[in-house]
């Protein structure tokens, strides 16, 4: 399983992860304001968000997003 930077890898408009989002408890509207929360990251195997507190920050610092 990895883990990316949220905000690299969100497509704004994807059904599935605004669906995420709301079981989130995040309006769709904000979603855009994701893409700078640390607290969020997108797990890229089921491309379901999940919260920071979920995910070894050892292997967060490994992945480096490509731009």
């Amino acid at each position: 399983m990895a883990f990316l930077e949220f905000g690299y890898y969100l497509e704004v408009n994807d059904i599935k992860n605004k669906d995420v989002a709301e079981r989130l408890g995040v309006k769709p509207p904000m979603i855009s304001q994701w893409r700078h929360d640390p607290r969020v990251k997108i797990d890229t195997d089921t491309g379901d968000l999940v919260r920071i507190s979920t995910i070894s920050r050892a292997i967060l610092s490994k992945l480096k997003p490509s731009e």
